[in-house]
C-alpha cells in the first residue's frame, strides 16, 4: 500500500522533481564559476605583480635608443621579410617580366641582368628607349602606337579607326595617320597582278618564200584569214608593229608524201618594242607577247584594268604604263606617268 502511495506521488509531482534537479545543477554551476573567477583574479594580480618586478630590474640596463634608429629599425621591421639571397618577398609576389628569348620566354626579376633560366642577356632598363620595340607583336612599334592613341599591348593591327578603309598595320607601312580618314596610304599601292595571259599571234608560217636576185628571201606569212603577207628581213608584217628581226635555217627530216627526207626548215624572228615572236616553219608561233590584268584590294567590287607592254591604264586620278611582267612568278612592273616612278606590283 505504501509503495503505491510512493508510486503516485512520482507520477503526480514529476515535472517538479525534474525541474528542481535542473536548478540545483545550474545553482552548483554558478557557485564553481564564481570560485574559480575569484582564482583566476587572484593568479593574474600575482602575474602583473611579477611583470613589474621583472620590468624595475631589466630598465635599470636599458640604454636608450636615439629616434632615428628606432625609425629605421621600426621601418625596417615593417617592411616585407625577405628570404635568403633573394629578393623575392615573402606572401608577397614580386614584379617579373618575361624572358626576351622567345624560345624560353620565363618570368624572370624585372631587374635581372639575365634569364636565370636560359642565361640569354636582358635589355638594360637604364638604356635609351628602342623605338622599334613592339610589345604586342602586331607589326607596329610601341612608340608609334602611342603617338596615336592605339594600344601597345593588345594586336590592333587589323583596325581601322578612321574607317577610311586601310588598318592600322598599312597606315604604320604608308607613314600616315591612322586617327585622320584623309591620311592614308596611295591606293595605287594596293594594285595587284590578277592574271597574266600570252596573246596569241595571228599568223602562221608553212616555209614557204623567194628568193630574190641578190640573194635574199622573201617569206610568206598567212594571217587569221589565209592571206599571204610576203616579208624580207627588216620589214614590218601588215602594218602590226612587228619587223623580221632575223631568220635562220637548219637541217632537218621531215614526212612527206615520199617518206622522211631531211628538208631544210626556216625559223623568223619577229621584234616590236620589246616583245618577241619566234615562228618556226611547220609550228605553232610561239610570243611573249602578254596581257596583264590588274584589280585594287581596296574595292569592294575590284575593277579589271589591263594593259599589254607599253601600253597604259589610268587608276585612281594618275596613268599607268605597263613596262614588264614576270609570268612565272606572277608580278609586274608599271610606270607612273606623274612622276616616272617604277612601281612592282605584286601578284594578287
Amino acid at each position: 500500500m505504501a509503495s503505491q502511495k510512493k508510486s503516485a506521488f512520482l507520477t503526480e509531482h514529476y515535472d517538479k522533481l525534474v525541474l528542481a534537479a535542473a536548478l540545483a545543477v545550474l545553482v552548483g554551476s554558478l557557485i564553481a564559476l564564481l570560485v574559480s573567477a575569484g582564482s583566476n583574479k587572484a593568479d593574474s594580480a600575482k602575474f602583473r605583480r611579477r611583470v613589474q618586478a621583472l620590468e624595475s630590474t631589466e630598465r635599470r640596463n636599458v640604454e636608450v635608443v636615439p629616434g632615428l634608429l628606432f625609425s629605421a629599425a621600426r621601418d625596417a621591421a615593417r617592411a616585407s621579410y625577405g628570404m635568403s639571397g633573394t629578393n623575392v618577398a615573402f606572401l608577397i609576389a614580386p614584379e617579373r617580366v618575361a624572358c626576351v628569348n622567345p624560345k624560353c620566354s620565363q618570368p624572370i626579376p624585372i631587374d635581372a641582368d639575365a634569364c636565370p633560366w636560359c642565361s640569354a642577356e636582358q635589355p638594360d632598363e637604364n638604356a635609351a628607349i628602342d623605338e622599334s620595340w613592339d610589345s604586342d607583336s602586331d607589326g607596329m612599334p610601341d612608340e608609334w602606337e602611342k603617338k596615336f592613341a592605339l594600344d601597345p599591348f593588345n594586336d590592333d593591327a587589323a583596325l581601322d579607326p578612321d574607317t577610311d578603309g586601310f588598318t592600322n598595320l598599312e597606315e604604320f607601312q604608308g607613314g600616315t595617320d591612322p586617327k585622320d580618314a584623309k591620311s592614308h596610304p596611295p591606293r595605287f599601292a594596293f594594285l595587284r597582278v590578277r592574271s597574266i595571259d600570252v596573246e596569241p599571234f595571228p599568223f602562221s608560217f608553212n616555209g614557204s618564200k623567194m628568193k630574190g636576185a641578190d640573194g635574199s628571201y622573201k617569206f610568206a606569212v598567212k594571217d587569221a584569214r589565209g592571206r599571204d603577207w610576203y616579208v624580207k628581213k627588216g620589214q614590218e608584217l601588215a602594218k602590226t608593229g612587228f619587223v623580221l628581226q632575223d631568220y635562220s635555217s637548219a637541217m632537218e627530216e621531215r614526212k612527206t608524201s615520199t617518206g622522211v627526207r631531211k628538208q631544210e626548215v626556216f625559223t623568223l624572228v619577229f621584234a616590236k618594242d620589246g616583245d618577241q615572236v619566234v615562228m618556226k616553219a611547220g609550228a605553232k608561233p610561239e610570243s611573249s607577247i602578254y596581257k596583264a590584268s590588274f584589280v585594287c584590294a581596296k574595292d569592294a567590287e575590284p575593277k579589271v584594268y589591263e594593259a599589254k607592254r607599253n601600253e597604259t591604264f589610268d587608276f585612281d586620278g594618275d596613268t599607268f604604263k605597263l613596262l614588264s611582267v614576270d609570268r612565272k612568278a606572277g608580278t609586274a612592273k608599271l610606270e607612273r606617268a606623274s612622276n616616272k616612278e617604277t612601281v612592282d606590283i605584286p601578284a594578287e
